[in-house]
């Protein structure tokens, strides 16, 4: 079930939903009128009515076995129990400990019809309730799941705000280096945002010019103005896909620059534009070198060897070859001029992009609709791919028909671009592995302090009454959840550490028996409460090259986990062996075994696998996390071997000797 569809519910919403459940209450005169939530087969009182006898509080939870309200979510009707006592469906309902014994309830849907929970009332009687309180459920149920589509709604709008405002940022990133002005303006309320380079390449200082829609439209050039408005609202109107525009604007000193305008439209979900995003480039240079073409050979050749724009010449006919290239384009593809006429200019485009070429091609010399303007890569001499942004007409020259090309290189813009979405996807694996972080803490760090304190209140109510028999017993299980609390915290901070890079790789020589006799001892509480002997293996020095610390806590880990999964009277081995240039350790047990479907997951986060053990013991799954982790920032190789019922054996290797690829 989506999380964010009832975790932030407006306050007015929530008010009037406990207006209507303490009207349910006395209309129908029931001590209790509830709206309940599920999550994860779990039912929570979400709104619980201010009515007398009402045994039923905000944020009481039950896990599904039998509830009214499951059967009601999970067959998604009506339910109507007016005496659970003489039902034998329900004679075992937990909501008769509450004196509850009638019921009457409704689904509560999201507008996707996944479940939200139920609408319900409840009564200490019997109670067959009459067709006139069923309607009045109905009403109210229909209600709240009108106000949950228009919560979806406000957030879905919240969200396209967020969105827009964080690619607007990204982009600006993005075209930073190139040289490029961006735009964003809101459709909604006609707020514009004109960058410092937008203005810029007009000529204007920031603060010489407003930001709004009214400053771009007296800077376009009259003449274009009819054209410009056309477009942009065909774009809008969804007639045409892209929004890629070649006009002119007025400089501040007089002149007219050429400008290409590129944007794309945010819309929202009946596919209306409510914001758009785009950039301005100057293209008054390119646009100079195609003037200076069709003016004059001579002209051309003296203006398009000086222009910092790939230009060529290329045959229309069969076998087509370039008849001429600038200077501009020897530099992008490294071939000189007259190594370019014995080209074929189709073999310059990358396998992935020929067919759009010559397509594009085809329909101009048709006459049929071609983009003017579009991205390709093209293949260097030193076959180096780069990006142009490129455009082609057809021209008469040398009395044939040719095409004349543009390209403008894009290499460091699309590499930037491709940058950006890299990082956007590593953020968003980032936050999701702290959001799971986070659950696993919430979760699992609170079980052993509640067993402190519990079993510490019943010590003390023990010496009270000067009853020692169970006190060792009772502060074994202390001392056992302390060292549980204890090393989970060490776990959750080596954690921390290794995600915020605050913890030192700094790899070292030491002796590795003497740090696993070392561990071993610290185990041996642990292992002596379950009889469970712990077998040093190793009979010989292994020195090894490493953090001292990680390894410390890979082996502990795996020493813990055996100790945890092996039954009371068994044994773990822990041994190693030398192999070329790195040392394999291995943990071994005799105890309860890994089924083969769970190995895949035990070293990920996502998977989150935490098991209790053979004696109940509590776990955060962080522990192989870590071991992995700490493997990996060694060069090594970390894995297990194990079979359900046959105990498990786990792997990791070190290296001897210091080796260049560390840290």
């Amino acid at each position: 079930m989506p999380e964010n569809y009832f975790k932030e519910i407006p306050d007015d919403f929530l008010g009037k939903w406990q207006d209507m459940a303490d009207l349910l209450a006395k209309i129908i005169d029931v001590p209790a009128a509830l709206v309940m939530k599920t999550e994860n087969e779990f039912m929570e009182v979400f709104i619980s009515s201010n009515s007398h006898n009402n045994p039923y509080n905000v944020g009481d939870k039950e896990h599904w076995h039998g509830l009214y309200c499951e059967t009601v979510i999970r067959k998604q009707q009506k339910l109507l129990v007016p005496n659970a006592l003489q039902d034998k469906d329900w004679n075992k309902n937990p909501d008769i400990r509450l004196g509850m014994i009638a019921y009457l309830g409704l689904p509560i849907n999201f507008p996707d019809n996944t479940p939200f929970g139920t609408l319900c009332v409840l009564d200490s009687k019997e109670n067959a309730f009459r067709t006139e309180h069923e309607q009045l459920l109905k009403q109210f149920k229909d209600v709240i799941e009108s106000d949950l589509a228009r919560i979806q709604s406000m957030n879905a709008q919240k969200k396209v705000k967020e969105e827009l405002q964080s690619k607007t940022e990204q982009f600006e990133l993005a075209i930073r280096g190139t040289n490029d002005g961006i735009w964003d303006w809101n459709l909604e309320t006609n707020e514009v945002y004109l960058s410092e380079r937008w203005k810029d390449m007009l000529g204007y200082e920031d603060h010489e010019l407003k930001n709004d829609y009214d400053t771009f439209a007296s800077l376009v050039f009259e003449s274009d103005r009819r054209h410009v408005n056309e477009h942009l609202q065909r774009y809008l109107d969804g007639i045409v896909q892209e929004y890629a525009l070649e006009f002119r604007m007025k400089h501040k000193d007089g002149s007219l620059r050429w400008i290409l305008a590129k944007g794309e439209a945010l819309r929202d979900d009946r596919g209306r534009p409510c914001r758009m995003a785009g950039s301005h480039s100057d293209i008054t240079k390119r646009k100079q070198a195609e003037e200076a073409l069709r003016l004059s050979e001579e002209k051309f050749r003296s203006l398009a060897d000086t222009a910092k724009v790939a230009i060529s010449i290329v045959a229309d006919a069969s076998g087509a070859k370039y008849l001429y290239v600038n200077n501009e384009w020897s530099h992008v593809h490294g071939y000189s001029k007259e190594e370019a006429q014995n080209l074929r200019p189709i073999d310059l485009v990358a396998p992935d992009y020929r067919q759009q070429v010559l397509e594009n091609a085809a329909n101009r010399i048709a006459g049929k609709p071609s983009p003017s303007i579009y991205e390709l890569k093209t293949i260097t001499r030193s076959g180096e791919v780069k990006y142009l942004e490129f455009s082609s007409t057809i021209i008469s020259y040398e009395n044939q028909k040719a095409f004349l090309t543009t390209g403008i290189e894009i290499t460091k813009r699309k590499h930037a671009e491709d940058a950006l979405r890299k990082s956007e996807s590593q953020l968003r694996e980032l936050n999701a592995q702290k959001d799971k972080f986070f659950s696993i803490i919430a979760h699992d760090l609170k079980s052993p302090f509640n067993a402190i304190m519990g079993f510490s209140e019943l010590l003390m109510d023990q010496i009270n009454e000067k009853d020692y028999s169970e006190a060792e017993r009772h502060a074994a299980i202390i001392l056992r959840s302390s060292q549980n609390a204890v090393d989970l915290i060490q776990n959750l901070l080596d954690w921390a550490g290794s995600q915020t890079d605050k913890m030192e790789f700094a790899p070292g020589h030491f002796e590795l028996a003497h740090l696993i006799e070392q561990t071993l001892t610290e185990q041996k509480s642990a292992a002596d409460q379950k009889s469970i002997k712990l077998l040093n293996d190793i009979q010989e020095q292994l020195p090894v090259f490493a953090n001292k610390n990680m390894t410390g806590t890979v082996i502990r880990n795996l020493v813990s986990n055996a100790i945890k999964f092996t039954r009371e009277g068994g044994a773990v081995h822990i041994s190693a062996q030398k192999a070329s240039e790195e040392i394999i350790v291995r943990v071994k047990d005799n105890g309860v075994g890994i089924d083969s479907k769970r190995i895949e997951g035990l070293f990920s986060i996502d998977a989150n696998l935490s098991t209790p053990g053979t004696n109940k013991e509590k776990g955060t799954g962080l522990g192989l996390i870590l071991c992995k982790e700490f493997v990996e920032k060694h060069g090594g190789k970390i894995w297990v071997e194990s079979e359900a019922g046959k105990g498990s054996e786990f792997y990791f290797t070190l290296p001897m000797v210091t080796v260049s690829k560390l840290g």
